[in-house]
């Protein structure tokens, strides 16, 4: 028998032939650096062999359109599951590993960027937001939460040029849509106090 950690080694044995038994009792630090017990992964994977293995058995033989529509995914359920910076971050962390795929599919990057761009509007990050938003847009000019998400970036920013012409585009693609008629109209309202504010 071998000694492990100044403990002599327990062997078992069943019909496959002779297992050593580990009754060690883990760590807190281990049970929570174990991917079945990790609240959160973290950003750099490469330091957990456990992690590193999952994510060879997870991701192997995937193209890069189903990993970037993966990701999408888990982005959405992160995003969903709560408001709070620590789901908002891993949603955050999610969208970018699927844009990090570089897939060809120009209408999933597109969303990727949307889906990115309504984590930065919650996390108040604007500027970013609105970045997310023009490369949705020019990925695929069909995408209406872009144009909405970009409209309520720009405003937030208090660019309401830029705001009004996001919410203009939103509703040459969805014409009926009331809030986006709402907002139109209060954007509006706001460029034309604005202009008459910079006569006086």
């Amino acid at each position: 028998p071998e000694e492990d950690d100044d403990r002599p080694a327990k062997w078992g044995e069943d019909e496959f032939g002779p297992y050593r038994i580990d009754d060690k009792v883990w760590t807190m630090n281990e049970i929570r650096d174990h991917p079945m017990f990790m609240e959160d992964v973290p950003s750099d994977i490469s330091e957990n062999p456990d992690l590193m293995a999952l994510q060879s058995i997870l991701y192997d033989g995937q193209s890069s359109e189903e990993m970037a529509e993966h990701f999408r995914k888990l982005g959405n359920e992160a995003f969903r599951t709560s408001t709070n910076r620590m789901a908002s971050q891993n949603a955050l962390l999610a969208y970018t590993k699927g844009l990090d795929m570089e897939c060809k599919d120009d209408v999933l990057n597109s969303q990727l960027h949307s889906n990115r761009a309504a984590v930065s509007l919650r996390l108040k990050d604007y500027d970013r937001a609105v970045d997310d938003c023009r490369r949705a847009v020019k990925l695929d000019p069909r995408n209406t939460k872009a144009f909405y998400r970009g409209s309520k970036a720009s405003e937030a920013l208090g660019l309401t040029a830029q705001a009004l012409k996001f919410c203009t585009s939103a509703l040459e693609l969805k014409g009926d849509d009331k809030e986006l008629q709402q907002m139109r109209a209060k954007l509006q309202q706001r460029l034309d106090a604005e202009a008459a504010a910079q006569v006086d």
